[in-house]
């Protein structure tokens, strides 16, 4: 049984980019950090190289570097919670830099929150609050570390403002720059992880529009090759009654079972005839067949009504919803028709199959269960797909979830499936039945 899996995420800000796009940012950001800060190591230590701990510097920029290089080569596992912990590290290490460096008077501690919009974009607020967090307490301890930076600045400062009264001032501002990269990193972290939300969801719904803009047009092309199909067969299946017929009156006299042969050739050409009768149907109408009020229970006996009797034996109908449902009745019955024959197919010949209809939220849901095994990954990723199938040549076309799909998307539904390897899938197939007859015809 062919059944569709959840749809891939696709584009920069979508579900897959912490895993594709994140990874990729994270691993440039890191090379350009290590670089821009050995340019300015290298720097440092041939100007002023008595006063800065060059060496520990070094061994600090030789991590970073290395841990890059290993990332580099190939993404581990964990998705999201290992890019957290990237992050995490990066921040510890940032953290370390400036201990050695000036400690809370260095002014690269703004490089925090560049640490905090990096994990807002690519992780989402689940991680970046924790990244946040982890900044604050960092940057909050710099100010306990007794650097040399810091106490020479702060002396110089109370020196140069003793006689105003404004003691203490260079402190109180920078324990004021605490308290606003706090503030700060709270409002970004919000407010960037709202719009990465937004653009996720906006992603979405594209890739869903286009979804939906190809499957209208894989079924304009299907109803343009049924209506050239019906026409075309028209003719030959003609000639094939009225020589059937003429064979079963001739044959009558002296080969009775000849006879019961070309009865049963005329009967399968009836059939084929009442087939191309509906796709012609079908085709003509272009909105697709109106809606009109019709029974539930109606609706499920038409549908076990199409199953030969060894199936229709098998087949458990149960009406949970009852009453009348505004439904293109015939297409209906035919979507309903082909899942029913997919959950046959699936399972095995002794097994039972149901098709289960209730009432939910102003929708009428068809469940349709088989006793299959359930579906592979493979197969529930190109389950959507016009004319795939894994049934053998001449046994399907691949079409049904196709076509319940296209039902569900015209009248504002939706298919669903439930499927688990070894236990049997279960497709339901959720319809308005609020809205108005000329509302799903247009």
């Amino acid at each position: 049984m062919n059944e569709p899996a959840p749809r891939p995420a696709v584009g920069p800000l979508g579900p897959a980019a912490p895993a594709s796009v994140g990874w990729s940012w994270l691993i440039r950001w890191r090379w350009l950090v290590g670089g821009i800060s050995g340019v300015a190591l290298l720097a440092v230590a041939r100007w002023d190289h008595e006063a800065t701990p060059t060496l520990p510097l070094a061994l600090l920029l030789a991590v970073l570097l290395g841990s890059n290089a290993v990332l580099a080569k190939g993404k581990p596992r964990g998705g999201d919670a290992a890019l957290f912990g990237i992050l995490g590290f990066d921040t510890l290490v940032l953290t370390a830099f400036l201990a050695l460096t000036g400690g809370a008077t260095n002014p690269f501690s703004i490089l925090y929150m560049v640490q905090i919009t990096l994990a807002a974009v690519v992780l989402g607020s689940r991680w970046t609050w924790p990244i946040v967090a982890l900044s604050v307490v960092c940057f909050g301890a710099l100010f306990a570390l007794p650097t040399t930076d810091f106490a020479a600045v702060e002396s110089a400062n109370d020196h140069l403002h003793h006689d105003h009264g404004h003691h203490g001032g260079f402190s109180r501002h920078l324990y004021g720059m605490l308290a606003a990269f706090a503030v700060t990193s709270a409002a970004v972290t919000y407010l960037v992880t709202r719009i990465a939300r937004a653009l996720r969801a906006r992603e979405t719904e594209l890739v869903e529009a286009r979804e939906q803009a190809a499957r209208a047009e894989h079924m304009a092309a299907l109803t343009t090759l049924a209506a050239g199909a019906a026409h075309e067969l028209g003719t030959p299946l003609g000639t094939i009654a009225i020589a059937a017929s003429e064979l079963a009156r001739d044959a009558a006299r002296v080969a009775p079972d000849l006879a019961a042969d070309a009865q049963l050739i005329r009967a399968e050409v009836g059939r084929c005839r009442a087939i191309l009768d509906q796709m012609n149907t079908s085709a003509a109408e272009a909105g697709g067949e109106p809606a009109s009020r019709v029974s539930v229970a109606e609706v499920m006996g038409r549908v076990a009504a199409l199953q030969p009797d060894d199936r229709r034996s098998r087949l458990r109908c149960v009406d949970e919803a009852g009453g009348e449902v505004s439904l293109p009745p015939n297409r209906t019955v035919r979507v309903l028709g082909d899942l029913v024959d997919n959950a046959f197919d699936a399972s095995g010949p002794r097994h039972e199959v149901t098709l289960e209809a209730r009432r939910a939220g102003g929708a009428v849901s068809f469940a349709v269960q088989d006793g299959g095994v359930g579906m592979d990954p493979v197969v529930l990723r190109r389950a959507r797909e016009p004319f795939f199938t894994t049934k053998d040549a001449g046994e399907g076309m691949g079409l049904g979830l196709f076509l319940a799909q296209a039902l569900a998307d015209r009248l504002g539904g939706r298919l669903e499936i439930a499927s688990r390897p070894g236990a049997g899938t279960t497709t339901a197939l959720h319809l308005p039945v609020s809205a108005a007859p000329e509302e799903w015809a247009s």
